[in-house]
């Protein structure tokens, strides 16, 4: 990828070259571990482990996820209970290595020379940040060396069928954890297909899985048929009042179009399998853009293809020490970042810990539209979740969009909840941004008698923010 040559021989890496790259995979791990876990990740890898234990899927925990990235994460639950690990940790070293695997995996395909190796890992691991882990990073991690085959079938010099079938497999696994991201091979497929490149085994590899998932999900998950049906009109364009042009404030978008803008004003300088590269970043592209809630982690694997587009187009420009030293320079400067951006990506978890300690922990329910203001809290031993909901988003937008009777649905399953379940500490988010300015939590939930009576057993006991928490007397 550094040459036209480095993709037609081995590329035979220093002692040094291969120290740096460690050095780096070291310090993305170091960075990965200062960051609390994601909340997505830790409220998923929960749902992976109440089925594991014999909860039912979109009825026992209610979750608006495709079943997949829940089976992915029932391994992670059952090692870590046979282990005695924490899973988030467990998850978090697993997809480092992971990380780690596909980058080699993808260097190694394209020849790519030191200094690219080090960009791939940059844009596949450190790049990720506080969204390490997120179905977004595994979609990408799952793909690279798809990519690098598909670069391959369009230069002509595709590797061997096995290859191929063996890197399109997996890759139709991480991208089938959200269906809007078949949009990637679509595009790239349809490329190749347009410059006579195709590849019937990829095509099967993609077809047939998604079947045999399909066929999955009507056999053992088919409760998420029926939950997607209900929610497919609230969590969709308008969610909680967001506009599908939110992502036009987004740093990973704005960053991808940055990168993908340089590459493309040194296009002479790119090799011409750069095309694929293009595509893959589009289709990452409109997969987040479908998703419509302009959320950061939906953009990001947007910016680690286009930044492996300028990566491309840089190698060819500059010596490949000035690209080493400077992708080096980038890992330890994020590194060096991570306490402030942690801090950033969620401040309700060092804020809210300490009380919810000196209360003593136990059964809690946050009402609050932001998951992060639970997740990872309720993961922490001797914490758990009293709502099968794992917070009010789905129930505030049902409100917001009118739709009377998935708001009942949902109103009677936090408050049965609630009742059943006797949550220890209440954590309530006074008039929330999303909501109308006189809307309040506890006054609406309250029009059910039964959460009344159960409400008059808690307390307030503090506020931090807008929040006040409340305990059982």
């Amino acid at each position: 990828m550094e040459s036209s040559a480095s993709l037609a021989r081995p590329v035979n890496y220093s002692i040094e070259a291969d120290a740096l790259f460690v050095a780096c995979i070291c310090m993305g791990a170091v960075s990965v571990f200062m960051y609390p876990i994601n909340h997505d990740v830790a409220w998923l890898l929960s749902v992976s482990d109440q089925i594991r234990l014999g909860a039912r899927h979109y009825v026992d925990v209610i979750d608006v996820s495709p079943p997949l990235i829940a089976w992915i994460g029932i391994p992670f639950a059952a090692a870590a209970d046979l282990l005695r690990l924490n899973i988030g940790d467990l998850f978090r070293v697993v997809v480092i290595l992971a990380a780690a695997g596909s980058v080699v995996a993808t260097a190694r395909l394209l020849r790519a020379g030191s200094s690219l190796r080090l960009v791939v890992w940059l844009a596949a691991a450190p790049a990720a940040a506080y969204d390490f882990g997120q179905r977004e990073h595994l979609a990408l991690l799952a793909s690279l060396p798809y990519i690098a085959t598909a670069m391959l079938r369009f230069q002509g010099t595709p590797p061997a069928r096995g290859v191929r079938l063996g890197v399109a497999l997996p890759a139709a696994m991480g991208l089938l954890i959200k269906p809007h991201f078949l949009l990637v091979p679509m595009l790239v497929e349809g490329w190749l297909l347009l410059n006579k490149r195709p590849c019937k085994a990829t095509i099967i590899a993609f077809a047939g899985s998604l079947a045999v998932y399909g066929a999955a999900v009507a056999l053992i998950a088919p409760q998420y048929i029926a939950m997607a049906g209900m929610l497919a009109k609230i969590y969709a364009f308008n969610f909680l009042g967001i506009s599908p042009w939110a992502f036009l404030h987004e740093f990973n978008f704005q960053l991808g179009c940055g990168c993908l803008l340089a590459s493309l004003i040194a296009r002479n300088a790119r090799p011409a399998s750069a095309s694929v590269l293009s595509c893959a970043a589009l289709g990452f592209a409109l997969s987040a853009a479908t998703q419509a809630k302009g959320w950061s982690y939906h953009w990001y694997p947007f910016f680690a293809i286009s930044l492996l587009a300028l990566g491309a187009a840089v190698s060819r420009l500059t010596a490949t020490g000035t690209l080493t030293t400077v992708v080096v320079l980038a890992n330890a400067a994020l590194l060096a970042a991570t306490p402030f951006l942690a801090l950033r990506a969620n401040p309700f978890l060092p804020a809210f810990r300490p009380l919810v300690e000196e209360l003593g922990g136990g059964k809690i329910v946050v009402l609050s539209n932001t998951v992060r203001t639970i997740y990872p809290l309720v993961t922490l031993p001797g914490n758990s979740n009293a709502s099968r909901l794992p917070v009010m988003q789905l129930l505030s937008a049902s409100i917001l969009q009118h739709e009377h009777g998935t708001e009942k649905r949902l109103r009677a399953t936090l408050v049965e909840d609630f009742v059943r379940n006797r949550p220890d500490i209440v954590i309530v988010e006074n008039h929330p941004r999303e909501m109308p300015d006189d809307f309040d939590f506890l006054d609406y939930l309250s029009q059910d008698p039964a959460f009344g009576r159960e409400l008059a057993s808690l307390h307030p006991v503090r506020k931090i923010g807008r929040f006040t928490f409340y305990q059982r007397r």
